[in-house]
């Protein structure tokens, strides 16, 4: 459905030409030299990274964002790329949004230069939402909107050559207007505990499988929900740790049920006691317990996974990546803006 750091107090993002510094963080601002709304980002290394987003917009550092190249999709100037993966061979997935056949992938296996539909969606009540791939490369998934009832769910085992839809036997029931959101492509992870898809509207519940499809567990949750605008937009998940962020996107400043952390793998989710986070569009881990989270309402971090939270800044992103115990996370966001956010290095606790 279309919608619309290490972490020490005192950390502010800034949004000038010049570098903001605080207590051993820095945030450069970057120059992409593109207004595209961006949603999409895969960090590949400190110093590479790929961004996607609006009217058909790539783009690709690989110093550091010292410089941006704009990448040539064919035939994409009126899509909207909301997800793109790397995976460890170097093979890009790239994921637009939309009814009917404006929902595809893309995938290159030369850095971009050339580029394959490897899927089109042809129905027009789909609608995808977003992707993940196992940290073999290989597995992968990809979701979307409901489908008389049925979610929507595509598996590929071949790093996204070939794409599999899910037999509606083995495709998860979702309840009267419940779907996922297209806001960061991270409402969707896939790892060694298995793979997880959040959804709002109606309801805001983790839909779980550690069997590829086959068998299918359903958790509800306390975040937002009940409009059509609110409810789970992304998750960071680090062994049993899961943090769950969303909201309302039309009312970002109603605070109170934007975030849900577990730590057993998303079957018991509480609310932290200081929820007082506004709508929040993506979170990831960046070390065992370091989290960090964007959105319209700004830059928040945590150093206890999710229990307790620091507001960092209002400025507005809509996504972020960072290797993980890496010193280097990518922020990306309305306007074209890009920033570059330098962290302390994880303490010894941290890197276990």
């Amino acid at each position: 459905m279309i919608t619309s750091c290490s972490f020490q107090v005192g950390f502010v993002l800034g949004v000038s030409l010049c570098c903001t510094q605080a207590i051993g963080q820095t945030v450069e601002p970057l120059q992409s030299n593109v207004t595209a709304s961006f949603r999409g980002i895969s960090v590949v290394s400190d110093t590479e990274v790929w961004i996607s987003g609006s009217e058909g917009t790539v783009i690709h550092s690989t110093d550091s964002g010292n410089t941006f190249s704009k990448i040539t999709v064919p035939h994409s100037d009126e899509l909207d790329f909301r997800d793109i993966e790397v995976l460890p061979d170097g093979s890009i997935l790239l994921m637009s949004i939309g009814n009917g056949e404006s929902s595809k992938l893309f995938r290159s296996s030369d850095g971009g230069k050339n580029w394959n539909v490897v899927l089109q969606n042809q129905d027009q009540e789909a609608f995808f939402d977003g992707m993940a791939f196992h940290p073999d490369g290989k597995q992968g998934a990809m979701f979307g909107d409901p489908i008389r009832g049925l979610m929507d769910v595509y598996l590929t085992e071949d790093g996204g050559v070939t794409w599999n839809r899910l037999p509606d036997s083995h495709r998860p029931k979702l309840r009267p207007e419940e779907f996922g959101f297209a806001a960061s492509g991270t409402g969707i992870n896939w790892t060694h505990d298995g793979l997880q898809i959040a959804t709002g509207g109606s309801v805001a519940r983790i839909h779980r499988t550690t069997s590829k499809g086959r068998w299918w567990e359903s958790m509800e949750t306390t975040m937002l929900h009940g409009r059509p605008s609110a409810g789970i937009f992304s998750m960071a998940v680090q062994n049993q740790q899961i943090v769950i962020v969303g909201g309302d996107y039309l009312k970002p400043d109603e605070k109170g049920f934007n975030v849900a952390i577990s730590q057993n793998g998303g079957r018991n989710l509480h609310v932290p006691a200081n929820n007082n986070l506004g709508h929040k569009a993506c979170v990831r881990f960046v070390s065992q317990s370091n989290v960090v989270t964007c959105g319209r309402t700004g830059i928040d971090i945590s150093n206890d996974s999710g229990k307790t939270w620091t507001h960092l800044s209002d400025d507005a992103y809509y996504t972020l990546d960072a290797k993980f115990h890496s010193t280097i996370a990518y922020l990306a966001g309305p306007n074209g803006q890009v920033g570059k956010l330098t962290m302390a290095k994880p303490s010894a606790s941290e890197e276990k």
